[in-house]
């Protein structure tokens, strides 16, 4: 019975190491495309005690939906910042922290792009 059990594994071992580089990538399943920037941003915190704080940021990929947000601020999880675009028209979106690690954010806009 063992040497049966270890044959059938060995079958299976075979076979995955065959196919193991040959599946399919995972198709996308986010609602946008992401693309990878490299913008300067100025962030907006409205909670904090000083009115209309501005800090420099950079964000490094952009959907329709949402963004990754590298700025040295200490922000928590549904916590809402605005973010304004260096662009000549200053574009102003408000976004919700959805997670974070260290100092890179991903935010998701409430109004998509």
């Amino acid at each position: 019975m063992l040497g049966l059990v270890y044959l059938i594994w060995l079958s299976l071992r075979k076979l995955k190491l065959r196919y193991q580089g040959n599946q399919p990538s995972r198709p996308e399943v986010r609602r946008w495309r992401r693309y990878a920037v490299d913008l300067p941003v100025r962030v907006i915190v409205p909670n904090e005690p000083e009115p209309r704080k501005m800090i420099l940021a950079r964000g490094t990929e952009l959907s329709r939906g949402g963004m990754v947000l590298y700025v040295d601020l200490s922000l928590r999880r549904d916590e809402a910042i605005e973010v304004e675009f260096q662009t000549p028209s200053k574009l102003l979106v408000t976004g919700i922290v959805r997670n974070h690690t260290n100092h890179c954010f991903g935010l998701e806009f409430l109004t998509p792009l």
